[in-house]
């Protein structure tokens, strides 16, 4: 319920800083594998499904055959840390004879929790700045084209343009739902290979192919234009690829280890499956079943390292009791012939508890005619 709250809390500090934003700008990159460049399109997959670093580049180059080709390029890099996720997103457009470029650097940072054994909720935030310029000297308008001769740049244009830069800061906020599923390669664990076709409406078909390498990554995608621009660009629309790192520690892969976590979870990863263990939301030891170090007696002192782990004590005593120091456990019997010291008793008993069986032999004392002396059921 903690961590739930915690999220809200980032979704409602969120709202108001958009609240107060005066000009808010859509991020417009125009990319395929839109899904290779989820830390731009969503901030709260920042740090997620990643081992440690994932470093990523961007290119798209697309209407070359119309005009000077309009030009992609973005980096990004982020990292996983403990539920946390931190990275960096630069993102640049460069399109057409005028120049008209778009620019932005972004930080994002996400924070996850486990809903269940299978799912997480992500939410994530994202602040930059936005950079839009112009090249003004390269445009062209009806007043400058002479009639009968044609185009003459020394003729005034008649329009006031004043701005050929303007930048505006930007906010962004991005949740994430994941459920884990059981994977099932159908090739190497550490090659494969990937293809498949898509498109978008009334603009392109897109033939995609990637090759996955360990820990490397290589997305490549051409689309071919049937959109009304097509008579201009010949269905020649845009090349795209995109190149993916992971740099950390990258643990060995069990499937038998997959199917035992699906069919035996254990959300709090003490090594106890959750029909097990007692404490399933909490980090604890197999001999507690599954729960943290116990302190029976509450003095703030664990059982493991309490010499009287039923009696209340302080740390001064190694959790007994101040008080007579020929009686450790201050049962009234004295050490010297206390046969259980550190554990409150009656003297009936020789200082030990009334459940104490002295001689073993499966009888307690309470009811054992020979406490002391090994033996049988009514018999000595």
């Amino acid at each position: 319920m903690g961590n739930i709250t915690k999220l809200f809390s980032w979704l409602k500090y969120g709202s108001i800083i958009l609240g107060f934003s005066q000009n808010l700008f859509a991020q417009d990159a125009h990319l395929s594998q839109f899904y290779n460049a989820s830390l731009f399109y969503n901030p709260a997959t920042t740090g997620q499904q990643i081992e440690n670093i994932r470093i990523s580049y961007h290119h798209r180059q697309q209407w070359a055959s119309v005009t000077n080709p309009y030009i992609t390029n973005s980096f990004s890099l982020d990292k996983a840390i403990k539920g946390w996720g931190i990275g960096f997103t630069w993102i640049n457009n460069h399109a057409g004879e005028t120049s008209v470029r778009n620019n932005n650097i972004l930080g994002s940072m996400a924070y996850k929790i486990n809903v269940d054994a299978f799912s997480s909720i992500t939410a994530g935030v994202q602040f930059g700045v936005y950079q839009r310029s112009i090249n003004n000297g390269q445009l062209t308008f009806n007043n400058q084209y002479i009639p009968n001769i044609g185009f003459d740049p020394s003729q005034p244009s008649n329009e006031n343009l004043i701005t050929e830069s303007v930048s505006s800061t930007d906010v962004n906020l991005g949740l994430l739902w994941h459920t884990k599923r059981d994977k099932i390669d159908f090739v190497n664990d550490s090659i494969s290979v990937q293809g498949g076709l898509t498109g978008r409406l009334d603009d392109a078909i897109i033939f995609f192919s990637g090759l996955a390498y360990k820990k490397f990554f290589l997305g490549l995608n051409y689309d071919v234009n049937y959109s009304s621009l097509r008579p201009a660009s010949n269905g020649r629309g845009a090349f795209e690829f995109n190149l993916q790192i992971q740099l950390g520690k990258q643990p060995k892969k069990s499937k038998e280890k997959k199917l035992s976590s699906v069919k035996n979870p254990d959300q709090d990863n003490d090594g106890i499956p959750d029909i097990s263990d007692k404490c399933p939301m909490v980090y604890g030891y197999q001999e507690y079943a599954g729960c943290p170090l116990q302190d029976t007696d509450k003095d703030g002192i664990t059982d493991d390292k309490d010499l009287c782990p039923l009696v209340y004590g302080v740390i001064e005593k190694q959790g007994c009791p101040i008080g007579n120091d020929n009686d450790m456990d201050n049962d009234g019997v004295p050490d010297k012939i206390d046969q259980c010291p550190t554990v409150y008793g009656l003297q009936s008993l020789a200082g030990c508890p009334e459940q104490q069986d002295y001689d073993k032999d499966g009888i307690i004392d309470k009811i054992d005619k020979c406490p002391y002396i090994y033996g049988v059921e009514y018999l000595c």
